[in-house]
């Protein structure tokens, strides 16, 4: 599936990784749906997208059907279709907690569900509504951003490590269940990023005397292949766990050591 006019739909759009997701697919001539819960703070950035006719930002809060439902109509009535969907808005603790470190014993519920109605439930709402124009056209591709957090878990690392397990095990689920409409669906799995917040948990991991064993990539080490999943069909590559270092590595787009974060302190 060639890229050039296709309609890209990107949650968790406005900083980070989603923000390199954004201006890749630009680049490479799609229409961009730009989601996230709030443009505060990054209001250059919003006025660019908004000055294109290829894309269209627009605030959403995917832990509440009204709002998956509002930005879903507005941006099939921009755009008419959907092609491909990035899941990538996500929530930490240090979103929730963002001056400590909490051992899983001392977590409580509300903490729990907040992580899940978001990073979990809030990607099958999400996904629930952009898929129905690619089942009508037969075709399209579902990236679900991962974590190494889900496949290995981490002291303080949770209910984040937990969310990111189940997000892959449905995508795997979802996969097999999108095969004869020819949609691949796969999960793609970062690198420690530097991303928003990691300074700060950082500070706070050392005080506890936990060491990160490698320094942080850059948040757009992930767009090659996110790129290459894009253009995947269920007769391609679906069903899979990216490693996107890995993937770079193996394609020529360079190994860990090409996209460590220059200015980590």
């Amino acid at each position: 599936m060639a890229l050039s006019g296709k309609v890209v739909v990107v949650t968790g759009a406005a900083r980070g990784m989603g923000e390199h997701y954004v201006r890749a697919f630009l680049n490479e001539g799609c229409k961009v749906v730009a989601l996230d819960l709030s443009w505060e703070g990054v209001e250059e950035f919003t006025q660019e997208l908004n000055s294109y006719e290829e894309s269209i930002t627009l605030s959403c809060d995917i832990s509440k059907e009204a709002d998956i439902d509002a930005v879903y109509r507005e941006a099939i009535e921009r755009f008419s279709t959907v092609d491909v969907l990035i899941n990538n808005a996500s929530i930490r603790m240090r979103d929730i907690e963002p001056s400590t470190v909490i051992n899983v014993l001392d977590t409580n519920n509300e903490q729990w569900q907040r992580t899940f109605d978001v990073s979990l439930f809030g990607t099958v709402r999400i996904i629930r509504h952009f898929v129905q124009p690619m089942l009508r056209t037969k075709q399209g591709s579902i990236i679900n951003i991962f974590s190494s957090s889900g496949v290995q878990g981490r002291p303080g690392n949770q209910p984040y490590g937990a969310v990111k397990a189940a997000l892959n095990n449905m995508t795997q689920s979802l996969a097999s269940e999108l095969k004869e409409h020819n949609i691949a669906v796969n999960s793609l799995m970062p690198g420690g990023t530097r991303s928003t917040g990691y300074d700060e948990q950082t500070r706070l991991q050392q005080e506890l005397g936990r060491v990160r064993r490698q320094l942080p990539v850059r948040p757009d080490h992930t767009v090659p292949a996110a790129l290459f999943l894009a253009q995947q069909d269920s007769s391609g590559v679906t069903g899979e766990s990216v490693d996107a270092l890995k993937w770079n590595e193996e394609n020529g787009f360079g190994g860990y050591d090409s996209w460590v974060s220059p200015d980590h302190n």
